[in-house]
């Protein structure tokens, strides 16, 4: 039987018919400027609020400036973090590929440490362009995707580039796609608007739709019932 778990986004677990499938691995691809990783950290901020351990775990950005840019929407991360069940882990992209057979200590301890229950990696797009030869890069994709299965983790994994995760497997790896853009409204003529949309979601329906979303004080607002232009 499939369980489900909330994204923190109603209107993307309406989409979903109840949120991401517990246990898989789940690819947010968009351009920069989409808010991939606010619905990221929506996700794990749905966990924490339920006691649920979380672990984000970033390639580039630092924890002050993520710490600061999530707290605008009410992520008050650093409560959790005092209650032992969020840890922030920046870690290198080789780091991750030296230790990708054995283990790698750096975030499966804390994995361990609070229990996780959700995590998010931001981004695999950071890991994919350190390798030299595309045989290279899908081999050790592979088993970065293979060594994250054995957590039992509901995984979000955050992409720039939807052209290389075709390229070297992400795509077919990932068990949903969540597909973000901001597109031209020249009708309305009120700029760029943001869509989301549930490309893919193996082994469970979802709506086939691309609807708006906005991002406010409180976060990710999907509306799934509106036209887009």
């Amino acid at each position: 039987m499939i369980t489900k778990i909330s994204t923190g986004i109603a209107g993307l677990d309406h989409m979903t018919y109840g949120g991401f499938v517990k246990g898989t691995n789940n690819l947010i691809v968009g351009k920069p400027g989409t808010g991939k990783s606010t619905i990221a950290t929506q996700f794990l901020f749905e966990g924490l609020k339920n006691n649920e351990g979380a672990v984000y775990i970033s390639l580039e950005e630092k924890k002050e400036k993520f710490m600061e840019n999530m707290e605008q929407f009410g992520f008050r991360l650093r409560e959790y973090e005092q209650k032992n069940i969020f840890r922030y882990v920046e870690v290198k992209p080789k780091e991750i590929l030296v230790n990708i057979e054995e283990g790698i200590p750096t975030i499966e301890n804390s994995v361990r440490e609070v229990n996780a229950q959700r995590v998010v990696l931001d981004s695999i797009t950071a890991f994919l362009l350190i390798f030299e030869t595309e045989k290279q890069q899908r081999d050790l994709t592979k088993q970065l995707f293979d060594r994250i299965d054995r957590w039992n983790t509901t995984t979000v994994f955050i992409s720039e580039i939807e052209e290389e995760d075709a390229k070297f497997g992400v795509d077919y790896l990932a068990d949903s796609i969540i597909r973000l853009d901001l597109k031209l409204d020249t009708e309305r003529k009120r700029g760029r608007v943001r869509t989301i949309e549930v490309f893919k979601m193996r082994g469970t329906n979802h709506r086939h739709t691309i609807v708006p979303f906005e991002i406010n004080s409180e976060g990710v607002e999907v509306h799934p019932e509106a036209m887009i232009f």
